[in-house]
């Protein structure tokens, strides 16, 4: 049996609707990496992805000699150092494990409260909407200003790391769409307004939140609502 294939690029494999493999797929629009894509139907996976990988998991990312590469965080990794133009991770070790404590840090905080939320019985989901809000967003809030104070001179700017995008945006806020979304399906939007109601201030989370989210390699590799919707409405009973 084989597979396809790229015989002279890298080949991605990658779902749209995974926030995990939209981390691959991020990263190399963001690094303007040719490349191949495969899109693997999670629900109706082909036969032939086992051979890719056995664990039937997305992302994969084959380089031309054949070699498999695995885990959307170290994918994402390789291709910021395959292509240290891109910038998405510094060459200064303190600077790199800043980016990696972060993702390590917040991707939970963004991904747990999904699932939290989507899988809670219907009376129970606005209220960890609204804890979701003020613990685990504060955090990130707060994670974000205390960034700012140790970036400094020309460093200074949106991102986690000021002026520099980094996978510190890349490997988190993959997650942010998912979390909107169950929000909308308990008839909540995630904006300032709803921080204000709620006593909390996370207007530097959004500030981030808006500049990455209107980034063209974003855009680009996010999912549609209505893809997104085929994945939790049904996890919510909708």
């Amino acid at each position: 049996m084989s597979y396809p294939h790229s015989k002279t690029l890298m080949t991605l494999y990658t779902a749209k609707i995974c926030p995990f493999a939209q981390r691959a797929v991020w990263a190399l629009k963001e690094a303007k990496a040719e490349h191949a894509t495969e899109y693997i139907d999670l629900k109706n996976k082909p036969s032939w992805y086992s051979l890719v990988n056995p664990l039937l998991q997305v992302p994969v990312l084959r380089m031309p000699d054949g070699q498999f590469l695995y885990e959307s965080l170290l994918v994402a990794r390789f291709v910021a150092d395959k292509y240290p133009e891109s910038g998405l991770m510094p060459s200064d070790p303190l600077a790199r494990y800043n980016v990696d404590y972060f993702i390590e840090r917040v991707g939970g905080l963004l991904l747990k409260p999904t699932f939290e939320i989507a899988r809670a019985p219907s009376e129970e989901r606005v209220e960890k909407a609204n804890e979701a809000v003020k613990k685990n967003l504060v955090e990130i809030n707060t994670m974000l200003l205390e960034r700012d104070s140790k970036n400094t001179g020309g460093n200074k700017g949106t991102y986690v790391l000021g002026s520099q995008f980094t996978l510190a945006e890349i490997c988190t806020l993959t997650f942010l769409s998912r979390l909107e979304l169950v929000f909308s399906l308990c008839n909540l939007e995630l904006n300032e307004e709803m921080a204000s109601k709620l006593g909390v201030d996370l207007s530097r989370f959004f500030e981030w939140r808006n500049a990455v989210f209107a980034r063209p390699a974003y855009i680009e590799s996010a999912p549609t609502k209505d893809l997104m919707l085929t994945f939790f409405a049904p996890m919510m009973n909708l």
